[in-house]
């Protein structure tokens, strides 16, 4: 492909800040599919719009798609990934593909076979498009900035298209009813005593010594009965955190709230912050949490995984932990998490960064290869994006969360997975009842918008 083809245009427009409407603003952007937008809790808002172009991993092999044809090459699209990364940092001052990578991405990456089980969702392994339209919204004392950055494609060959897929949910299972207060009315995929035969059977492969740490998850829904582009705007804000982001893929409509940040590269350094141990706010102080020795055991395991993997693509020596035990703290619990930085050789690739580093180890659990055949025998369904990674990435910059606290708007439903980490001495009762706190605000959704 030729990327000299296309041309570059921006406005920037600058106002003192009175109020901004998110949900009348994003609603006029993201009704075609494909569009997105990414949100944190700093006063940065990204819209994009109109897909030119996106790069598919199905499990059939890989994809280029426009709005006129599709290649399929199962070869040699890592080198066009690439090389329209680099035009794309020549040519403009955004340079960026934005979209994910699915949980189950795993296997592109590292010796393992794809996963057989159910999938509800049907999205692709990973997908990232690059758009005609993108609106930078940023609000900082009180003045709102706003930059839009348009491409064309100078000779008409490549066009906007709606990027969607046809998904029908997961079907034919008998649900377990939620019906408490805190918890109702939803459902559960697994009831009670399974989930905790299931987190036993994790407790069994670390006494073998297969394992450290095992993150398992399993699956809850509802029913929707809201416009899934106000549910996310209501739950940002109420419950805003650094890594929000919005996708409309047609029948699948991704509502991602996640506090965690699964890597940055920024000026040659490359940053992480993986969450490990949730504590419930409610009669609680952080403190609690900061003296849990099993939290900071497995926050520990997780730190030691990451520095590994990063070595794999840093300088010698420059891997460093830059915090560790820290709190974050939002509405409904607390989390700790720890920072590691390094310094990135020179000339590594953002897909070399994947390669090293995806999935996250916070939520697969280590030694991560086990983890991740150990958690594919127990799990019944697939985690698509849940827990995948969604954002941007560039020729020479990277800003991908860990994409938990995630919902996923299918027809009539709204799904949503939940997890945690096990270790051997873990309560399973206390690690269903952490799920529980960290899908409070889901279970919690207003049916109403206000």
């Amino acid at each position: 492909m030729n990327w000299d083809q296309l041309e570059l245009s921006q406005q920037i427009s600058q106002k003192p800040f009175r109020d901004f409407d998110l949900f009348s603003y994003g609603a006029d952007l993201l009704h075609q599919p494909g569009s997105l937008a990414l949100i944190d809790d700093s006063g940065n808002y990204i819209f994009a719009t109109s897909p030119l172009l996106a790069f598919e991993v199905t499990r059939s092999g890989w994809n280029v798609k426009t709005e006129k044809f599709q290649w399929q090459n199962s070869q040699n699209i890592a080198s066009d990934y690439n090389d329209a990364l680099s035009w794309l940092e020549r040519q403009t001052s955004d340079g960026r593909l934005y979209g994910g990578l699915a949980y189950e991405a795993y296997h592109l990456f590292e010796k393992l076979p794809a996963s057989q089980l159910e999938d509800g969702y049907e999205l692709p392994l990973m997908l990232f498009s690059l758009y005609q339209e993108v609106h930078f919204v940023q609000i900082k004392e009180k003045i709102i900035t706003k930059t839009i950055s348009q491409l064309n494609w100078n000779n008409k060959e490549l066009a906007p298209f709606a990027l969607s897929y046809q998904a029908s949910g997961f079907k034919d299972h008998p649900w377990q009813e939620l019906t408490s207060t805190d918890h109702g009315p939803s459902q559960m995929w697994l009831n009670r005593q399974s989930y905790l035969h299931k987190v036993e059977q994790v407790q069994q492969a670390i006494l073998h010594g297969e394992i450290y740490q095992g993150n398992f998850t399993h699956l809850f829904r509802k029913s929707k009965t809201m416009n899934s582009w106000k549910q996310f705007c209501q739950l940002f804000s109420a419950n805003p955190a650094g890594y929000y982001m919005f996708w409309n893929l047609g029948d699948v409509e991704i509502c991602c709230t996640s506090p965690e940040l699964f890597v940055q590269l920024k000026e040659g350094t490359l940053t992480t912050q993986p969450i490990k141990g949730t504590l419930s706010r409610k009669f609680q102080t952080s403190q609690v949490l900061m003296k849990s020795e099993k939290d900071a055991a497995e926050l520990s395991m997780i730190v030691d995984l990451f520095r590994n993997d990063l070595n794999r693509i840093c300088d010698p020596n420059s891997v460093k932990v830059t915090a560790h035990k820290s709190v974050i703290t939002l509405k409904n619990v607390y989390h700790m998490y720890s920072e590691i930085v390094g310094k990135l050789h020179k000339d590594t690739t953002s897909w070399e960064i994947l390669a090293a580093l995806f999935p996250s180890g916070s939520i697969t659990g280590c030694p991560k290869i086990r983890a991740i055949e150990i958690l594919q025998d127990l799990e019944e369904v697939q985690r698509s994006f849940y827990t995948g990674s969604l954002g941007w990435v560039s020729k020479t910059s990277v800003n991908l969360n860990v994409a938990i606290r995630t919902l996923f708007f299918v027809k009539n439903w709204v799904y949503f997975h939940v997890g945690g980490g096990i270790v051997f001495d873990s309560e399973p009762d206390k690690e269903l009842q952490e799920t529980f706190d960290k899908a409070l605000p889901f279970f919690k959704m207003n049916e109403t918008w206000n």
